[in-house]
């Protein structure tokens, strides 16, 4: 009878629904991923470098495992995104996938309200053709693609900018969580020389690995703020 009565509690331990928070990735959706919008190479497998990641692959490898905690909040989500390397394959850890934008888009955020622009509908605007050297490379690059601030104006952002206008931001977003800031007014025309471009080209052919989408930003000593894998586009303003 005792023996009986410790299966069913076995049982019913087993039977109990693992939480949210603590719920193990799933490897296959780690590897073979791919950037939105473009067919991965068949032989790259792009991974997730969060700690919960990490720790994952540690414990199927048969390797020490890392002790690193599982995030617990949004910010530290938002804190692993940060602590991912910038060349990643455009891999994002489903960690950080709540409310993600879907693959071959790009959104425009603007109070609160969102704009998703297809790569084919982004292909039907005037393009910008620019040529500038990267800093890293040391090369001359030319880049085709759509001027952000055609994108911004579209989704409610002021084209010649007064007053408490010239106070917003936007803070550039990639699909591997990477982001750089610029404020509005050095992707305006009308205050800024400098050029901030979509780019959806380079030198003549479709982004491969910096893409689908790529923000280009005239005038930089080195591409810091060229985010790679453009995913999203965030506008707010400075308090």
């Amino acid at each position: 009878m005792k023996l009986g009565i410790c299966c069913a509690v076995v049982l019913a331990i087993g039977m109990v629904p693992v939480s949210a928070g603590a719920q193990m990735h799933d490897p296959a959706a780690m590897t073979g991923g791919q950037t939105p919008g473009a067919e991965p190479a068949a032989d790259a497998k792009a991974e997730c470098n969060c700690p919960c990641c990490k720790k994952m692959r540690a414990q199927t490898s048969g390797a020490k495992p890392m002790e690193a905690p599982m995030p617990s909040s949004s910010a530290q989500v938002d804190a692993m995104a940060m602590d991912h390397s910038h060349g990643m394959s455009g891999m994002q850890c489903p960690m950080m996938q709540d409310g993600a934008v879907p693959a071959g888009v790009l959104r425009i955020r603007v109070d609160g309200k969102a704009t998703d622009w297809k790569l084919a509908d982004l292909a039907t605007l005037p393009h910008l053709p620019i040529t500038l050297l990267n800093g890293h490379t040391k090369t001359r690059q030319s880049f085709r693609g759509v001027p952000l601030m055609e994108l911004l104006k579209k989704a409610g952002v002021p084209e010649k900018p007064h007053g408490k206008d010239l106070a917003l931001y936007l803070v550039a977003v990639g699909s591997d969580g990477y982001k750089a800031v610029l404020s509005v007014a050095e992707a305006n025309p009308d205050v800024h020389e400098g050029t901030v471009l979509v780019a959806d080209q380079l030198d003549g052919n479709p982004l491969a690995e910096q893409g689908p989408l790529m923000l280009v930003v005239a005038g930089e000593t080195r591409p810091a703020r060229w985010v790679r894998n453009l995913v999203e586009v965030r506008v707010a303003r400075a308090e």
